[in-house]
C-alpha cells in the first residue's frame, strides 16, 4: 500500500509466482480486515446522528444570487473549521500510501474500501493524533459573538453601488505615509480575526500575485467617499480602504474588497469592518482570503524587516527572455 508497486514486480521481489502473491495479498488483508482493523476505528457502522453528532454541509448559494448571504456565509464558515480535520486526513491518505492516489483498474477497485480501511487503522494506530488548536476556546468565543452579526459595509457598498463608483477611490502605494497609521495586527490577533491560519497563508500567496514590478503593492483609499456615509456603520469616523485583486479560479474575475477601519486604534480593538464580492464575502465570523491579505499585508508584514513571496526563488531559475 505504502509503495503501490504491482502484483508483478513484488512477486518477483519475493521469488514467487504472480498467482500466489495474490493468494498471500488477499489473505493478508483478510486478517488484516478481522483482527486489526475493526478495534482501530472510530464510528464505522451506522449514521453519525446515532451517537450524538449534529451532520451539516457548507451552505450554497440561492438561484440567480451571486453571493452567500451573510447567515449562509457564517454557517458555511462553522462548518469548514470544523471540516479542516477531514482535508488534513484525506492529505495523509495520499501523502503514505502510493496505491491510493494512483490510477487503478475496475477490477482492483472492489477492494479499494479495504485498503482505506487499513490506511485508516493504521494512521489511527501510528500516525501524531489531531489536537484542538490552542485557540479553540477564543474561537468558538468569537463564533458565539459574531454569528448573528449583520454586515453592514456589505449593505453600504451594495446601496451605493461603490465597484462602480470608480472616481471615488484613489490608487496609491501602501507604503506611502498615509497609511503609517493604519492598525497594527499582532500574528496572534491576525489567527483570531481569521479564525484559523489558512486564510493568512493565502494572503501571503496573493501578495506574491498582486506585487507591482517595483516592489509596491496598490491599494485605494477612499477619500471621496461622503464621511456620513461611512459613519453609517457604527458612528465612528472611519478610513475607508478598497483593494483589487484577480481570482485565483477564473483569471476574468477581478474581486473588491472594502476595508472600513479606525486608524487610533491597533489588532482586533480596532474592529475592523470589511467586505469582500466573493463568494463568501458577506460573512463576519472569519473573513476571505482576499480580506486577509490586505490586513496582513497593511497591519502586519509590512512592518516586518522582509517580506518573502511565495516561490521567490524561482525568479532566479528561470530566465524571463527564454520565456
Amino acid at each position: 500500500m505504502r509503495t503501490g508497486d504491482s502484483n508483478a514486480r513484488l512477486a518477483s521481489i519475493f521469488k514467487t509466482s504472480e498467482s500466489t502473491f495474490q493468494r498471500m495479498l488477499n489473505e493478508g488483508r483478510e486478517a488484516l480486515l478481522v483482527d486489526y482493523v475493526p478495534s482501530r476505528l472510530g464510528y464505522s457502522k451506522g449514521p453519525l446522528e446515532e451517537y450524538g453528532y449534529a451532520v451539516h454541509m457548507p451552505e450554497t448559494k440561492h438561484p440567480r444570487k451571486t453571493q452567500l448571504t451573510t447567515d449562509q456565509a457564517n454557517k458555511s464558515r462553522c462548518v469548514t473549521i470544523c471540516r479542516w480535520v477531514v482535508e488534513v486526513i484525506n492529505g495523509r491518505f495520499k501523502r503514505d500510501f502510493r496505491l491510493l492516489r494512483i490510477d487503478h483498474s475496475n477490477r482492483a477497485l472492489s477492494y479499494m474500501m479495504d485498503y482505506f480501511r487499513i490506511a485508516a487503522a493504521l494512521l489511527n494506530d501510528f500516525h501524531v493524533l489531531i489536537d484542538n488548536n490552542v485557540h479553540a476556546n477564543e474561537f468558538l468565543n468569537i463564533i458565539n459573538e459574531r454569528i448573528s452579526q449583520p454586515n453592514r459595509l456589505a449593505d453600504l457598498v451594495i446601496r451605493n453601488n461603490y465597484n462602480r463608483r470608480r472616481a471615488h477611490f484613489q490608487p496609491m502605494a501602501a507604503n506611502m505615509p498615509e497609511f503609517e497609521q493604519f492598525p497594527r495586527f499582532s500574528e496572534e490577533q491576525m489567527i483570531l480575526f481569521a479564525l484559523g491560519s489558512y486564510q493568512i497563508k493565502q494572503a501571503r500567496s496573493y501578495y506574491g500575485e498582486h506585487l507591482q514590478p517595483d516592489g509596491e503593492f496598490i491599494i485605494e483609499l477612499g477619500g471621496d467617499v461622503p464621511v456620513q456615509e461611512v459613519r453609517e456603520l457604527d458612528g465612528r469616523d472611519l478610513w475607508l480602504i478598497r483593494g483589487r485583486m484577480q481570482s485565483r479560479h477564473t483569471r476574468s474575475k477581478t474581486y473588491y474588497v472594502y476595508i472600513a477601519v479606525e486608524p487610533t486604534l491597533s489588532g482586533r480593538e480596532a474592529d475592523p469592518h470589511y467586505y469582500c464580492h466573493c463568494n463568501a464575502g458577506k460573512r463576519t465570523v472569519g473573513c476571505c482570503a482576499h480580506v486577509m491579505k490586505i490586513i496582513w499585508y497593511m497591519g502586519f508584514a509590512r512592518h516586518e524587516p522582509t517580506i518573502h513571496p511565495p516561490a521567490e526563488g524561482l525568479e532566479n531559475i528561470i530566465d524571463r527572455q527564454e520565456l
